[in-house]
């Protein structure tokens, strides 16, 4: 049975992929996830530390954060890999879908650290793994929202379901946001042992976007 690791974001993406492979046989370590050195919430997505402790507990899964400051993201991700590769894991899953310089970049930090990079969301159609990730009956929270790409204001906060696709569709947004247009935060789900209850503590508001504080 391969022993993994799971490049976690808390997002849908990363959940699916980490739904597959678990379906697969595969026994999960840990919950790799990178977080800003300076306020301990993770990077892109800002989840709190407390929110991502609650999510691994009902997982059921460790969480192995990984402190970085920015400049120095891609070595202390290798370093957390080589951790990792030495504790017996012999690969990483990343939850990335078609974009091929994130698919190189997995594929060179995981070299360097001489452990298998793994996407088992590879080349799917985008809508397909959304409508997938719905009908598995994961539940999420579109938790940021880009002022960039025109995303509405009052779909932050708002449940990920088939009714927003639509309106996804309607705007012409990617549904699986992988321009930056949105993030998601997961909750419950068939892997989930019981839906994570979290604080929100309100909106934070900067040049880029919006994001519910969790």
């Amino acid at each position: 049975m391969q022993k993994a690791i799971v490049s976690h974001s808390f997002g849908k993406d990363s959940t699916l992929a980490l739904h597959e492979v678990l379906s697969q046989g595969y026994t999960i370590d840990a919950l790799l996830v990178s977080v800003n050195g300076a306020d301990k919430r993770s990077w892109f997505h800002g989840l709190s530390s407390s929110a991502m402790e609650r999510t691994a507990q009902s997982l059921g899964i460790p969480l192995y954060p990984v402190a970085s400051r920015g400049e120095d993201y891609r070595e202390q991700f290798v370093g957390a890999l080589t951790v990792w590769k030495e504790r017996g894991a012999g690969c990483c899953i990343f939850g990335d879908i078609d974009i091929e310089e994130h698919r190189l970049w997995c594929q060179r930090v995981s070299a360097e650290a001489k452990i298998e990079a793994v996407h088992p969301l590879w080349g799917r159609p985008r809508i397909d793994l959304v409508e997938t990730f719905i009908d598995l009956g994961y539940k999420a929270v579109i938790k940021t929202i880009s002022k960039k790409h025109g995303v509405p204001k009052d779909f932050l906060g708002a449940t990920l379901d088939t009714s927003l696709l639509r309106e996804f569709k309607r705007l012409s947004i990617d549904p699986c946001g992988e321009g930056g247009e949105f993030h998601t935060f997961v909750y419950d789900g068939p892997i989930f042992r019981s839906p994570v209850t979290w604080d929100d503590q309100g909106v934070y508001e900067s040049e880029h976007g919006y994001t519910v504080i969790l």
